[in-house]
């Protein structure tokens, strides 16, 4: 899920200032509807997690985790098998362009579709976080990529020497920013408790300001997201972890306990 901007070189103008930054008209055109709208099927796990859907399986706390974990681990193995066979089986390669080609950057016709990377990300944040870190950091990248992909295509004039764009970046803080405000929103509303990352004897700012700082890292980690492995790690792998980390600091650098971001892992022994 590329946020801001897959774009060529773009004219250059004006000073030495200009090496690293450069403006342009907006390109309009390139933004894949389809493709984001199947990217919005991301949300589908931490929904999952959060509502605990699963709960009417067993009389188990953990019973939504550890039937997520399993669904994560075989979509995973699934993926990967497809993907051996799309790059070395032509017949199957053909047949999956057929049905899926539309939904695809060119550049992954090469390398591994970053579908993998997302399940991937998904499985390491429901494994080790807390149901609010895998809610909000799934979300940064499931609605705010899309959101940073059209301002930077339709409006980015301000562009980096990667093409991405200032206003995309911009957007992608935002997005990720009132996505995050939506959720403790909601967390109020279904009368959950507290908002994450509020200290007994703290407010709301608190909240925000861990919220608004790990927005900025998970656009940073957008920003600098690379492919490798062969698109086993790309920005849908990088983006979800980030935001994680910068969760995980923030917390505890303000002395919240280690089980407001973590999740207790005693269940598996």
């Amino acid at each position: 899920m590329t946020a801001f901007l897959e774009s060529g070189s773009v004219p250059t103008v004006g000073s030495q200032f200009m090496k690293w930054i450069r403006i342009s008209e907006p390109i309009g055109r390139g933004f894949n509807l389809k493709r984001k709208i199947y990217h919005m099927a991301g949300l589908l796990v931490p929904v999952m997690l959060y509502g605990d859907v699963f709960r009417f399986l067993a009389d188990d706390p953990f019973i939504t985790r550890k039937v997520l974990i399993g669904l994560l681990i075989a979509a995973n193995i699934a993926l990967i098998v497809m993907e051996t066979l799309r790059m070395k089986h032509r017949g199957f390669r053909d047949l999956f362009y057929r049905l899926f080609g539309s939904l695809m950057k060119e550049s992954e016709r090469d390398r591994i579709h970053g579908t993998v990377a997302y399940m991937i990300s998904n499985l390491v944040l429901v494994l080790f976080f807390s149901d609010e870190v895998v809610v909000l950091s799934l979300t940064f990248l499931v609605l705010a990529d899309p959101l940073a992909a059209f301002v930077g295509i339709y409006y980015g004039r301000l562009r980096f020497w990667n093409g991405k764009s200032v206003e995309g970046m911009l957007a992608f803080v935002a997005g990720s920013f009132l996505s995050g405000i939506v959720f403790y929103l909601i967390q109020d509303a279904l009368n959950r408790g507290n908002l994450p990352f509020v200290l007994e004897s703290g407010s709301i700012g608190v909240a925000l300001a861990i919220l608004g700082f790990a927005a900025v890292v998970a656009a940073l980690a957008e920003f600098f997201s690379f492919t490798a492995l062969n698109g086993v790690v790309d920005d849908n792998l990088i983006v979800p972890l980030a935001a994680a980390a910068a969760f995980v600091i923030a917390a505890l650098s303000l002395g919240f306990l280690p089980a407001t971001v973590f999740f207790d892992l005693n269940w598996m022994l």
